[in-house]
């Protein structure tokens, strides 16, 4: 569903190697090379890790970038610097704790523009704009958004420019303007096919199909999303699979194909709850209730509705 996996949040921008999520805290910092060559590349893997931590795992996130981060200082690295306040500002996203976060997303900001570099003001002027759309400022998430979308363009950053479209698709999404939404969207699916960015193809063409459901075109949506199913199942992207088997579930409860509805939330299901994708999980517990209550299973119905009631509890 869109309103949950179209943000994109721009996190890291340098390597692409990834870490286990279920590591220890002790196993984090052995994830980190040897410290001999405390070099820009050497800190960029640490920013990597970092990131790979913040969303599901912050307290490890913010514990391994209070020990480093001075050296970004030390060595004058200001991408990297910027980088790491800008993980930081996200991992204090997640903890609920916004007003911290909106600082140290400033702060990021702040050695972006004195970097000079395009692409890293771009990816922080994302999450400023995402910030500003997750608190109702729509006026000033735009004008964020915008700054970040002429840079991302003038860098010629095909990444970023395709994520900052998918983030305005969104926030014209969360406004009711389905018409502004799908063309930034359709920008972005072209602009994903033409530099090879599967995931964000993928992205687009289900954020595409919640906008044909918002439409009442639910041929559309189920041609966009079943697209996206069968990129996401030929790719490694698993939340993608996840996302849009979910979506797919939700599409087609929605036209009472109920054997289908719940082969497709089973498997959002199985992947969520493998992976600890809280959030889905939930989402999809909320959504097999609901069949159930078609199908008149109410006691079924009744105990995944309590174990979503449980799980959002938990989430906070």
């Amino acid at each position: 569903m869109l309103k949950w996996l179209g943000i994109l949040l721009f996190c890291y921008s340098g390597l692409a190697q990834t870490y286990p999520a279920n590591k220890t805290l002790q196993k984090v910092f052995e994830a980190v090379p040897n410290e001999a060559e405390k070099d820009t590349g050497w800190l960029n893997m640490v920013n990597n890790i970092a990131f790979q931590y913040a969303e599901r795992h912050p307290d490890s996130a913010k514990i391994l970038l209070e020990k480093y981060m001075p050296l970004f200082k030390k060595i004058g690295y200001l991408k990297g610097e910027a980088e790491a306040l800008k993980i930081y500002g996200n991992l204090l996203q997640v903890k609920g704790e916004i007003n911290q976060s909106n600082q140290f997303y400033q702060k990021a900001l702040e050695k972006a523009r004195l970097s000079e570099d395009e692409s890293m003001i771009a990816s922080v002027l994302n999450n400023i704009g995402i910030s500003h759309m997750n608190r109702g400022e729509y006026a000033e998430a735009l004008d964020q958004y915008a700054e970040a979308l002429k840079l991302s363009e003038k860098s010629k950053n095909a990444a970023i420019e395709s994520s900052t479209l998918n983030n305005i698709g969104t926030l014209y999404f969360f406004m009711g303007k389905y018409p502004e939404s799908e063309l930034h969207f359709k920008r972005m699916l072209q602009i994903a096919k033409e530099n090879k960015l599967i995931g964000r193809e993928i992205l687009a063409y289900n954020n595409l199909a919640d906008v044909k459901v918002e439409q009442k075109a639910i041929s559309e949506a189920l041609e966009y999303v079943q697209k996206a199913y069968e990129m996401a199942t030929d790719s490694t992207y698993t939340e993608m699979i996840e996302a849009t088997a979910r979506t797919l579930g939700r599409l087609y409860a929605s036209i009472d194909s109920n054997q289908l509805a719940y082969k497709y939330y089973s498997q959002s299901l199985a992947i969520s709850g493998e992976k600890g994708y809280q959030l889905p999980l939930t989402q999809t517990m909320i959504g097999l209730a609901r069949l159930y209550i078609k199908q008149n299973k109410p006691d079924s119905a009744l105990a995944l509705a309590h174990n979503a009631l449980n799980n959002g509890a938990a989430m906070g």
